[in-house]
């Protein structure tokens, strides 16, 4: 494009912004408009005609800018497809008008605090990478039609002779940093934030550290990335806008929050992308987890955390309509039982029997104690395994690890409920514990089982637990005043967290290893509660005879020795009278 005729374009636009200005704060119609215009002058000044989906996103940062919404805007884009072209086109005509809106339009304190120009950071996981969309932005800034539009004498920036920075005399400027979790960023402000491949940025980096930075200007947060394999904070905020486009009516309109293309809609604008992703099916397979995640845009979240997040959440029970019904006994005896459910917590029931407890350990972080109800009278055959229905009753997080003073903490919430059986975490410091409280307990006839934690004894509890979480017969109250409960919050939020590898045929389930804060004490917790409904037996130990509770041999039930001793019991006190009949007492009794 020659000079006069880009000189040409930015009279028409200064005209048209000079033209009418109202004296107050625009209407939303007239933001508008001066969004189509900027949109349309980032175009002319650096050369490069958008395709209709890249428009769509970058019309939608100008608007968050000009209306100062301080939204959080989501772009899921397949592998080259142009997003970063779309936001170094977008954000470099922002950095030349936004200065010159102010100053036009100094009635309207949205766009007068850009009097001093724009400030931009981007973020992503390495410098390299936020260097990628930061140099995309220097090449179209330092372009031969961005320099031609800026000579203009009512914009008068003269690059010619500057060295390639992104610091533009009008104040504006693009900073570009690293997210990595050693990265000291604190401190600055901007009115726009990027992020780059924010699907690998540590999620507590992201909101501890980088949020804030937008705060006093009310700023725009744009996360950009692609699906990966683990539930991090740009999988959250995509599902979040989602949720919220749909909610608000605007899923389809210019104001939606997430924009989401997959190679499908954007092949339609490049015939030459179609070309070389028809290659990549035949190379990768359409059905391969990185053509899934990388062009058709799926979340492989089964791969790499231990549960999906929306299955998880399908197994908080939520009303009073979610009883469990089994019939057991044959003609007059047969009875129809309930397993109960309940929304909400069970604070106190000395009533019901067969009540479990889990309890691990904490060293450096809490102890939780999760107490849960199980369905014993009717098992479920899972490949030749009686599995038992299980639900959470309640927890009691203890903070610190001081387990002198927690001792009678952990009593006095177990007295509240009929306790058949505990399992303790009897690893390092928690035996100790195991062992005060396994005397304690059986005074009470209640049995009190070890659980060593292990790479093997978790990889068989975990996969044990996320069966039973697959096929809902683990279930947590949901209901809508536990949810509101910092316990219930930590427990969902610590399994939504929990992620898995495979080392081999070994499951490894872990809390996020790049995040700070995350602990993963309510799931191991809940996994040995239902290790001691489930699993019980299937590991290796050394038998010993427990002195205090009959027909156990340490961690193993011995079911055919109990079942000898009840039989030779039964043979022994109802003695057959007559025809084979018993003979009650009159205490209704048998002798």
């Amino acid at each position: 494009m020659e000079t006069p005729q880009i000189q040409e374009k930015t009279k028409q636009f200064e005209q048209q912004i000079s033209d009418g200005i109202p004296n107050r704060p625009l209407s939303k119609e007239e933001i508008e408009k001066l969004a189509d215009m900027i949109m349309f002058y980032s175009q002319e000044m650096t050369g490069l005609e958008l395709y209709p989906y890249q428009l769509e996103f970058g019309w939608r940062i100008v608007f968050s800018l000009l209306s100062e919404d301080a939204e959080e805007v989501t772009a899921l884009f397949a592998r080259q497809t142009g997003k970063t072209e779309t936001v170094a086109v977008t954000t470099c005509g922002l950095m030349v008008l936004l200065p010159i809106l102010a100053k036009n339009i100094p009635n309207d304190p949205r766009i007068a605090k850009f009097n001093k120009g724009i400030w931009i950071g981007i973020y992503a996981p390495t410098y390299e990478q936020s260097g990628i969309m930061w140099s995309r932005m220097r090449a179209r800034m330092y372009s031969r039609e961005a320099k031609l539009a800026l000579l203009d004498p009512d914009i008068n920036i003269d690059l010619t002779h500057e060295k390639e920075n992104m610091t533009l005399p009008n104040g504006s400027f693009v900073d570009c940093g690293t997210a990595s979790p050693q990265s000291k960023i604190e401190g600055k402000t901007y009115h726009l934030i990027l992020l780059e491949e924010t699907q690998d940025i540590p999620s507590n980096k992201i909101r501890s550290s980088i949020h804030p930075m937008a705060a006093a200007m009310a700023g725009t947060l744009v996360k950009i990335g692609t699906p990966n394999k683990v539930r991090s904070d740009f999988y959250l905020a995509c599902r979040r806008n989602k949720r919220s486009d749909i909610s608000d009516g605007v899923i389809r309109s210019k104001y939606r929050r997430h924009y989401e293309y997959d190679y499908i809609e954007c092949q339609r604008y490049n015939p030459r992308y179609k070309k070389y992703v028809e290659k990549e099916k035949g190379r990768l397979g359409e059905d391969s987890d990185d053509f899934r995640m990388k062009y058709r845009l799926h979340w492989m979240l089964d791969r790499g955390m231990f549960i999906n997040p929306d299955l998880f959440d399908e197994c908080a029970i939520k009303d009073n309509k979610n009883s469990l019904f089994a019939e057991i006994g044959k003609g007059r005896s047969r009875r129809r039982l309930e397993f109960t459910r309940a929304p909400g917590l069970v604070t106190y029931d000395p009533g019901t029997p067969g009540i479990i407890a889990a309890i691990d350990v904490g060293r450096a972080n809490s102890t939780v104690i999760t107490v849960g109800k199980v369905f014993w009278d009717c098992p479920f055959m899972i490949g030749g395994e009686e599995r038992f229905a299980v639900h959470i009753y309640n927890w009691l997080e203890l903070y610190g690890d001081d387990h002198e003073a927690q001792h009678p903490q952990i009593v006095d919430f177990l007295k509240n409920y009929k306790l058949q059986e505990v399992i303790i975490d009897a690893t390092g410091k928690g035996d100790p514990v195991y062992s005060r409280i396994a005397a304690e307990l059986a005074e009470s006839s209640i049995h009190v089982e070890p659980f060593l934690f292990s790479a093997q004894s978790k990889d068989i509890g975990y996969k044990v637990f996320l069966q039973e979480l697959t096929g809902k017969r683990f279930t947590y109250p949901g209901g809508g005043r536990v949810t509101k409960t910092l316990k219930w919050q930590k427990f969902v939020h610590q399994m939504h967290d929990l992620e898995k590898e495979w080392r081999g045929q070994q499951m490894v389930v872990h809390k996020p290893k790049d995040a700070e804060n995350a602990f993963d004490d309510f799931p191991d917790s809940a996994m040995m509660l239902c290790w001691i409904a489930n699993v019980r037996g299937t590991m290796e130990v050394e038998e010993a005879i427990n002195p205090f509770i009959m027909g156990r041999s340490g961690t193993i039930w011995d079911a055919a020795r109990e079942l000898r001793a009840a039989g030779a019991w039964a043979k022994q006190t109802l003695q057959p009278h007559g025809f084979g009949r018993t003979r009650p007492s009159k205490r209704g009794r048998f002798d």
